[in-house]
């Protein structure tokens, strides 16, 4: 494509932003804008996750183990290996 037929072509596609954000999105990010998932999904997702993650070492605090920091330590470790893993 010609330099001049690429600059009427962009600023043809620049007049639309929603339509230039999609075209963008798809030819240079290789996303389809309508595949991706919800927002409200997403945020949901990111709360329970970092919510298990961080109530997973209390655990043994809450259940009155004798040895509850040790344990805590190794569910800790068994937690990150675990997302490291995955």
């Amino acid at each position: 494509m010609d330099p001049v037929e690429a600059r009427r072509l962009a600023d043809t596609l620049m007049q639309d932003p929603e339509r230039a954000l999609d075209t963008l999105a798809r030819e240079e990010l290789g996303l389809n804008p309508d595949d991706l998932g919800s927002p409200w999904m997403a945020a949901i997702s990111s709360f329970s996750a970092f919510t298990a993650g961080a109530a997973l070492p209390l655990v043994p605090f809450l259940l009155g183990h004798s040895n509850a920091l040790v344990v805590s330590i190794g569910l800790t470790a068994l937690g990150l290996f675990a997302v490291g893993a995955a």
